[in-house]
């Protein structure tokens, strides 16, 4: 998944890859792999070969707040900010990701749905707080990854949409 996020020193594209506890993390030159364990409160023991820090991070909608041994950071999420309403670049823009470690406590949307940008289509519970997560285009969807009640973690793919009249490998819909 591709990630842009803003904060004061300009936009940093991130290729995100979380398998399990494993996220590998690439921007510009430099990659990194981490071990991730999320711990109650929205806590984080990330592991680096020998290396040991423990984090929070909270998400509030586009915002993302990170704090690290003493410092926080405020990052701006701004990769669907290109989207424009109906369209997709083929990219991960039609993919719905999970904004924050939590439980899905509601589908709104099932395969075959129309939706329009900005509507809600899942609610995610996290930190006793319900989040709806809305689509970021025009569009109909097309694969549902989750169900209610399952535990997802930050960025994993909830939902994923096609544009109006395409489904599945791109294929007209009748």
């Amino acid at each position: 998944m591709r990630l842009k996020l803003k904060d004061n020193s300009g936009v940093h594209e991130f290729d995100v890859n979380r398998k399990g506890d494993l996220l590998s993390l690439k921007c510009d030159d430099q990659s990194l792999d981490l071990i991730i364990n999320e711990q109650p409160n929205a806590g984080y023991i990330i592991k680096q070969d020998e290396k040991i820090i423990r984090c929070h991070a909270v998400r509030v909608k586009d915002d993302i707040f990170v704090h690290i041994a003493g410092k926080t950071w405020n990052f701006k999420d701004v990769t669907h900010d290109d989207v424009t309403a109906g369209s997709t670049d083929g990219g991960d823009d039609n993919r719905v990701v999970a904004p924050m470690p939590g439980s899905v406590i509601k589908l709104l949307v099932k395969e075959g749905d129309e939706v329009k940008r900005d509507q809600p289509i899942v609610i995610v519970e996290a930190m006793k707080m319900e989040n709806e997560v809305r689509a970021m285009m025009n569009g109909v969807v097309d694969k549902v990854h989750v169900e209610a009640g399952q535990q997802v973690g930050f960025g994993e793919i909830m939902i994923e949409l096609a544009p109006l009249g395409e489904t599945g490998e791109g294929k007209a819909t009748e």
